[in-house]
């Protein structure tokens, strides 16, 4: 089941004995788990039929017990087991009664990382429940989640205000939903959140460090880069998220040259790109050093990236660190004019 099917369920009405939810954003998963807890239970019976375990300590035969015990004052008891990728094989052994034969009054929700989509637990399941995965949010669809989430807040928001949020907090919506929650408050009645109120509020600290490893790696600082790559890393960001921004930073350049080349004046390019003025200067200085002819090498090794850590065939590390020493050098010869080739990766 997708998750726009599974939200499509849930508007209908329809309450399934089993939900596998994973996957690598937590917010999505957060967001369709409240929908699914509003719908099964009602207001007023929710401490008389609500269970909550851990799969690292779970004791099996008490969630079989919970799971057969009757609601009290409503149809349906709710269950739920968090971290349920920590499952042991022996415990979904023990757990297979549950998806062989599910318990009508049970509303049973498994929130987990991952899952082993080939085991006979989770192919089970998805006849009898539903298996969902929330993948993470491309930077394309990122405006219009923004939007989205500001309107939770009952604002409205800037295409402008947008476009910063995005650059200096990233694709991860759980900081994005913080960040315009903290907007909201900062605005107090004002309908529309604006640049400036951002600029008040929003977090520095992954505003300043990956902008300034975008800088290094620019202006070819091999050792800085290297430094504020390992610092982010180990700080728990996201090899992904870096990637992303990396490849938004080196895409812009491409497309700041290109737009040169057509006769583009600064202001017109920083307004098409939608360069903040504060970060402007330290962009056009970087876009200096670079060749318009030599980004198809500079995709390609983006595009090698993004493969290699999406199949964990290498440690993430080891990627981002090989990536980062290959982007501060200067191109093979052979890349030359590549680029027109390659421009559909951009």
């Amino acid at each position: 089941m997708t998750p726009k099917e599974l939200i499509q369920s849930i508007e209908k009405g329809k309450v399934l004995p089993l939900y596998y939810l994973y996957g690598d954003e937590l917010f999505k998963i957060e967001e369709a788990f409240e929908r699914i807890r509003t719908l099964v239970l009602k207001p007023g019976t929710e401490a008389f039929n609500t269970d909550l375990f851990f799969a690292g300590e779970l004791n099996p035969d008490t969630l079989m017990s919970s799971a057969h015990t009757l609601p009290v004052l409503a149809t349906h008891r709710f269950i739920v087991v968090k971290e349920a990728h920590r499952l042991s094989a022996k415990n979904l052994e023990k757990l297979w009664r549950l998806v062989e034969d599910p318990v009508e009054s049970t509303c049973l929700v498994f929130m987990a990382e991952q899952a082993d989509l080939r085991k006979k637990f989770f192919k089970r399941l998805a006849q009898v429940g539903a298996v969902v995965k929330f993948d993470r949010v491309y930077e394309n669809e990122m405006p219009n989640w923004v939007k989205y989430l500001a309107k939770k807040q009952k604002k409205r928001i800037t295409p402008e205000a947008i476009q910063y949020l995005i650059e200096t907090v990233g694709t991860d919506l759980t900081s994005v939903s913080n960040e315009l929650g903290k907007a909201s408050l900062f605005v107090g009645e004002r309908e529309q959140i604006e640049t400036q109120d951002l600029e008040q509020v929003v977090s520095r600290l992954k505003l300043n460090t990956v902008f300034e490893l975008n800088d290094f790696l620019g202006m070819g600082k091999t050792r800085e880069a290297l430094m504020m790559m390992e610092s982010l890393l180990s700080g728990g960001e996201e090899p992904l998220f870096l990637l992303a921004m990396i490849a938004r930073h080196y895409r812009n350049i491409w497309m700041c040259l290109g737009l040169r080349e057509e006769g583009a004046q600064q202001s017109a390019i920083s307004q098409i790109l939608r360069i903040h003025p504060r970060f402007a200067a330290r962009f056009f200085k970087q876009v200096n050093r670079f060749r318009i002819e030599d980004f198809g090498w500079y995709f390609e090794r983006l595009v090698d990236s993004d493969r290699e850590l999406k199949s964990g065939s290498v440690h993430p590390r080891a990627v981002v660190t090989r990536l980062m020493l290959d982007l501060v050098q200067s191109p093979p010869q052979e890349s030359k004019g590549l680029w027109m080739l390659n421009s559909s990766m951009a």
